[in-house]
């Protein structure tokens, strides 16, 4: 009896998509060949590319067939880390004792639709003690269009660190057709972190790297707690409370009452105004300066002045007994008088009435 020499094998047949695509994974099935070529197939290569240009390996699956089987269910293969929304072509070949078969017709497939990638590039542009500009560079959208943008943002403190747990982090959302967006409201001179996620028809996708800007400095914020301490004929005393700097040391505070002006110092939260006329009633106002310039006024504070001092009136002798002295003045007009007071001098000592 003659037996003809072993050859290669034949190549895989009827290769499909087995089972429904997931984000990062395809599973492949198809026959074996018609012919083992007179020895048995050891194992089978599976191959996958996006250009059929360069080839990578997608796995290697032993055959039922090394091992005598003559029912074996049809060979499969789960390719992994694939990139969600992809199309793919997949090739099949089986290798025996005798060499390795051609490779199958290709298969083409798609991966499921995934989130975007994460945005990248951030940049930054100030615009103001209040304002800033973002912009990021467009994401892999993984087979789904990149319907809009989540940035999510809050301060810091100088380690980077949110502020306070009390402080909770701020979002808005942009239209996918812009890849920048200002954001206002901000507070001057303070730290902020942000994160920009990308969203499509599957979900929001992993959120960017942290970016981390501050905000400019600007004038003192206003004036609070403007209060009166004491008055007098020709004298006011008020208080205030020291305002947030807003990022720029306060170099002074400038008082304005009246028609008039004055500077004092930074550190002086209390001020005596002088030389006021008695009677006269000021409207008083406070407001803190920087480098920046000069924050707003704060809220006015009315107070008028004590009445003048009257006049001393001339006093005239009605009538004189023995124990008693009967006097007489002039009314004081055009000033409200709440009392008077009678002095007397008898043998160096002072007496005194007061009606």
């Amino acid at each position: 009896m003659l037996k003809t020499k072993a050859d290669k094998p034949g190549v895989p047949r009827s290769v499909v998509v087995w089972k429904k695509p997931h984000q990062r994974d395809i599973t492949l099935k198809w026959d074996p060949p018609s012919s083992n070529g007179g020895s048995p197939v050891i194992h089978y290569t599976v191959e996958y590319s996006r250009n059929e240009e360069e080839w990578l390996a997608g796995g290697v699956v032993p055959s039922d067939d090394a091992f005598g089987s003559t029912s074996a269910a049809p060979p499969t293969c789960t390719v992994a880390n694939l990139i969600p929304g992809q199309r793919y072509s997949f090739r099949v070949c089986c290798q025996n004792k005798e060499g390795v078969s051609p490779w199958s017709s290709t298969l083409e497939a798609c991966t499921a639709e995934g989130v975007p990638g994460a945005p990248y590039s951030i940049s930054c542009s100030v615009k103001g003690p209040t304002s800033a500009k973002l912009c990021w560079k467009i994401p892999e959208s993984f087979g789904s269009e990149i319907r809009s943008y989540v940035l999510r943002w809050c301060r810091t403190d100088s380690l980077g660190q949110p502020a306070s747990k009390e402080i909770s982090s701020e979002s808005c959302r942009v239209s996918s057709t812009d890849c920048a967006t200002t954001l206002s409201g901000l507070l001057p001179a303070c730290p902020y972190q942000l994160s920009v996620q990308a969203g499509n028809a599957v979900g929001l996708g992993e959120g960017s790297e942290r970016f981390s800007f501050s905000t400019s400095a600007s004038s003192p914020a206003q004036v609070q707690g403007l209060t009166l301490l004491s008055k007098s004929a020709n004298e006011i005393a008020v208080r205030w409370k020291e305002p947030c700097d807003n990022g720029s040391s306060i170099s002074n505070y400038q008082i304005e009452y009246g028609k008039a002006t004055i500077s004092v110092p930074s550190s002086t939260l209390e001020y005596t105004l002088t030389n006021l006329d008695a009677g006269t009633t000021y409207r008083i106002r406070v407001q803190a300066k920087n480098d920046v310039g000069y924050g707003p006024v704060s809220a006015p504070l009315s107070c008028k002045t004590a009445p003048p001092l009257p006049a001393p009136p001339t006093l005239s002798v009605i009538s004189a007994t023995h124990n008693s002295i009967k006097l007489t003045w002039e009314k004081i007009k055009k000033t409200p008088i709440v009392s008077y007071k009678i002095q007397m001098i008898l043998n160096n000592r002072y007496c005194q009435w007061c009606l």
